[in-house]
């Protein structure tokens, strides 16, 4: 026994620290081993070879749509089923049916002179929906369809339009408080609002018109937020009679903030 060890002494101090593996090698080269014979336990399952499992390297968690925030699950601009408008010029389109409710209408147009839209029912009257505009545009409008029915554009163009209409009738929304930000004309999104008082807080840095308008969920305009020429910052509370699902409307030119608290 003290030749063996003394053997592996001198072998360790010869290879150093480093070499630990080929020391320990050469011991067991040295020693025989007489293996035990294994024991089976009682009850004891069979073995079972497990498969190898490749590892796979993940740089970012997908969320599940469960997982997703619950603003860009309950927007409902997606879900919404959608029909398109389109034509070249001046031009009457063919009449299409719209339910009573809230619309949201995406708009472009790539002319270079006046452009306009009007919606005409089927008893030839025209439904608020003001578009007035001078060159290229692009931008979405929020439309409250008072009863469903047949309708129809006028539309006096120079260039190419088209007109994607959507009908969304979301459950729910996001809740305060809410920041949106985005450029030009676009739907900011459907909140859920408490009843009582409620912030806004806008900041615009393009020109022309900014517009913020607050719908309820049947499409009914509840509030002119903001109407302001030119670049603005600033807030205004308002007063909501009741709780309940609430459409935000930004008519403009250029880039804005909004904040709901």
């Amino acid at each position: 026994m003290f030749r063996r060890v003394f053997s592996s002494l001198v072998v360790m101090g010869a290879v150093g620290l480093t070499g630990c593996d080929q020391v320990q090698d050469a011991v067991d080269a040295k020693t025989p081993v007489t293996p035990r014979p294994a024991v089976a336990q009682k009850n004891a399952p069979p073995a079972v070879a497990s498969p190898a499992v490749p590892v796979q390297s993940v740089d970012k968690a997908v969320p599940t749509a469960s997982e997703k925030p619950a603003a860009e699950r309950d927007q409902g601009k997606s879900s919404a089923p959608s029909f398109e408008v389109s034509g070249k010029g001046d031009q009457a389109s063919q009449k299409f049916s719209l339910q009573a409710g809230l619309s949201t209408w995406q708009i472009e147009h790539d002319g270079r002179h006046n452009f306009q839209v009007s919606l005409l029912n089927q008893e030839g009257h025209e439904v608020s929906m003001p578009l007035n505009e001078i060159g290229a545009w692009k931008g979405t409008l929020l439309v409250g369809i008072a009863k469903p029915g047949e309708y129809l554009l006028n539309v006096r163009a120079d260039g190419k339009w088209a007109i994607t209409i959507r009908e969304p009738r979301p459950e729910s929304g996001a809740s305060k408080p809410f920041a949106k930000q985005g450029k030009g004309s676009d739907l900011a999104g459907f909140v859920t609002l408490p009843d009582g008082l409620n912030v806004f807080r806008a900041n615009y840095s393009g020109e022309g018109i900014f517009r913020v308008k607050l719908y309820d969920r049947n499409g009914k305009l509840v509030e002119h937020i903001f109407a302001q020429l030119g670049a603005y910052e600033g807030s205004k509370a308002i007063s909501l009679g009741k709780e309940g699902l609430y459409a935000v409307a930004v008519y403009a030119s250029g880039p804005w903030s909004l904040k709901i608290e």
